[in-house]
């Protein structure tokens, strides 16, 4: 079966066509009137997206669903699949840099009949500052976060738990998510670090997301409800390591985060010292970072660290304070 695929790109930058696995995200237009821009697709989609895919960037494969390991005989689900596998490969960019890079509506076509179906994933990132800007991406830093990608990702794949199969679809063109259907109790302490990485970047609302990193830091460094905030900002700093200055900086950002958090989720107000927003976005800016710095070394170093059961983790965190 011949198949194209075809998403947009917000925020995103870049100089020449960058190959992504079997995906090529370019901003040529030449490439995408010759590929796409006929009548039947025109049609399908309507004058206004078609006019926002002449904006910026789009990703395209032409070739055959055998290709990509599928013989795509749910078309609506397959496009949902594909949609959920670029979104998770472009948001490891994160792991690179700051940024508020979207994926828009994904169209797979089936050329001969010839059918399109639609997928949309209504998670918007923000950058650390709670806005979307465009960031400019390099070919060797696609390829850096595709590696992040394959190495946290891949080997750990899950068949989702079909918990809502007995539960018919009111709506049968609404694919759901396989995350609808996995207990939350079966990730483990990396995937759901990546979940609330998820939510604080999908957040502008900025003592929000900043709640959310803190989430992060508490699915890594804790095994318990006891002394939560003291053994986050103990552990965290440690972790990190660095002379005295870089712990210092270190254990002031998370102790700082934790009391916007903490006032935060209470429902206050978070005081004077925030009351200008340049205040909340330093801060967002700060743990955003020490954020990206722990997931990098726990995904390149200590990954299978992280991973164990409870009581091995306890001991490594042990270690950190005598090492």
């Amino acid at each position: 079966m011949k198949i194209k695929i075809l998403s947009k790109f917000h925020y995103l930058n870049i100089t020449n066509d960058i190959e992504l696995e079997q995906f090529t995200i370019s901003n040529d237009l030449n490439k995408l009137a010759k590929n796409f821009v006929e009548p039947f697709f025109n049609n399908a989609i309507g004058q206004m997206e078609l006019n926002a895919f002449c904006e910026g960037c789009h990703l395209y494969y032409i070739g055959t669903a055998e290709s990509l390991g599928s013989d795509f005989s749910n078309f609506g689900a397959e496009c949902e699949k594909i949609n959920r596998y670029i979104h998770r490969m472009i948001s490891m960019l994160w792991l690179i840099k700051d940024n508020s890079i979207n994926l828009g509506a994904c169209y797979l076509i089936d050329v001969k009949k010839p059918d399109i179906v639609l997928n949309k994933r209504y998670i918007v990132y923000s950058n650390s500052s709670g806005k979307y800007e465009n960031a400019s991406v390099s070919s060797h830093e696609m390829a850096e976060a595709l590696q992040y990608y394959h190495t946290t990702f891949t080997p750990r794949e899950r068949k989702a738990k079909p918990v809502l199969s007995s539960v018919p679809l009111m709506h049968p063109e609404i694919i759901p998510s396989p995350l609808n259907y996995i207990h939350y109790d079966s990730f483990d302490r990396i995937d759901r670090s990546f979940i609330f990485l998820d939510m604080a970047r999908s957040s502008s609302l900025l003592p929000l997301k900043i709640s959310c990193y803190i989430a992060v830091f508490e699915c890594l460094f804790t095994i318990d409800a006891t002394e939560v905030s003291y053994k986050v900002t103990e552990r965290g700093t440690l972790f990190l390591g660095g002379d005295r200055v870089k712990k210092d900086n270190t254990y002031n950002t998370i102790k700082e985060a934790y009391t916007i958090r903490s006032k935060f989720m209470h429902g206050q107000k978070l005081g004077k010292k925030y009351k200008e927003m340049d205040s909340l976005v330093e801060v967002s800016n700060k743990i955003d970072s020490l954020t990206r710095e722990i997931l990098k070394k726990i995904i390149v170093n200590h990954k299978d660290t992280f991973l164990k059961d409870d009581d091995e983790l306890n001991i490594f965190f042990k270690n950190l304070i005598f090492s």
